[in-house]
């Protein structure tokens, strides 16, 4: 038994914390079930407001893109949100970032519009550009002096 208490901390410490936090433009609308996700640089194609910002830190090791999009959703959900636009997020070795602005649409879906699921995400190439070489400039000669040497003047 022994064993297994000591192993339940580390574990637990191995795993990424994530914390949300919202600001709000107005107050939040009833409960949603389902957040569509639109990544920066994407735009829906229907009319919305917004109601505020979500935004989810994670600390820990290896935090995942993945779980910051849950998070997102899961408070934005909470918030009434029906779609998170903008959403950006930064990944890093121990911490990772998430925001998105949190819209309720003014108009119903078209029909046969189902809700978009949340985009998965690849990381980033880290592939570091090879180096090219450059030859140095050459040293340039001073210009010859008007006084010789010997001369005195």
């Amino acid at each position: 038994m022994r064993p297994l208490a000591v192993l339940v901390p580390v574990l637990a410490a191995c795993a990424p914390q994530v914390e949300t936090n919202a600001i709000m433009l107005r107050p939040p609308a009833a409960r949603t079930r389902g957040v569509e996700v639109y990544v920066q640089g994407q735009a829906p194609q229907r009319a919305f407001y917004e109601l505020g910002l979500v935004q989810a830190e994670a600390f820990g090791s290896e935090p995942n893109p993945e779980e910051m999009v849950k998070a997102l959703t899961r408070r934005g959900a909470e918030l009434g949100c029906e779609a998170l636009l903008r959403v950006q997020i930064d990944v890093g070795y121990t911490r990772a970032h998430a925001v998105g602005v949190c819209v309720r649409w003014l108009e119903a879906a078209p029909p046969g519009e189902a809700p978009r699921p949340p985009p998965t995400f690849e990381p980033p190439d880290r592939r570091v550009p090879k180096f090219q070489e450059t030859p140095a400039p050459r040293p340039v000669e001073p210009p010859p002096s008007s006084i010789s040497p010997g001369t005195g003047v």
